[in-house]
């Protein structure tokens, strides 16, 4: 029972925290960057932008008005990029604009359905505008897509809790928390 108590007060310390959380970029051996997407999708991006890279690095050291500025210089200059989108959608969110986010993330979503960085972050848009079922869905798919996922994870529990399903976020927390000690 304590446990539920305080699992109550801290969930939405802890769903921002892994929301936020995100690792730099590292050169692959072939030269390709690897790297940590919208809190933590590893992808290899070709040919990846180095526009896309200072914003990231900005984002690591807590400049997510920097991101999003240097992210919108990119998307400027390339509309289809999907990866900055969701980029700029996490920035949003750590700005506290989740209409923004989820603008940014739809839009990074109708390029590449399959972006689980920017499933994460409309789902965390939606958690933090009262959209708690939606948050909820989105957080699924993008569990599904990706379960090892702790930003998923901890969103859907937070979603769980608002929607009074107490042992489902329990559930989803514990994961987080083991996902990303």
């Amino acid at each position: 029972m304590r446990a539920r108590a305080a699992f109550s007060s801290s969930i939405g310390a802890l769903v921002l925290l892994a929301a936020s959380h995100s690792r730099a970029a590292e050169p692959h051996a072939d030269g390709v960057v690897v790297g940590e997407y919208g809190g933590g999708e590893s992808m290899r991006e070709p040919g990846a932008d180095p526009a896309v890279a200072a914003a990231r690095a900005k984002l690591a050291v807590g400049d997510p008005g920097g991101a999003a500025i240097d992210l919108t210089r990119v998307i400027d200059s390339a509309p289809d990029n999907a990866a900055a989108m969701a980029l700029r959608a996490e920035a949003f969110n750590r700005m506290g604009r989740p209409e923004a986010a989820l603008v940014d993330a739809k839009a990074a979503l109708e390029r590449d359905p399959r972006r689980v960085d920017a499933l994460e972050n409309l789902a965390l848009a939606l958690l933090l505008t009262g959209r708690f079922k939606e948050a909820l869905d989105i957080g699924g798919i993008a569990i599904d897509l990706d379960p090892g996922r702790a930003a998923a994870h901890a969103v859907r529990a937070y979603a769980q809790e608002k929607l009074g399903d107490r042992e489902g976020a329990l559930w989803d927390m514990e994961t987080a928390a083991a996902l990303e000690p």
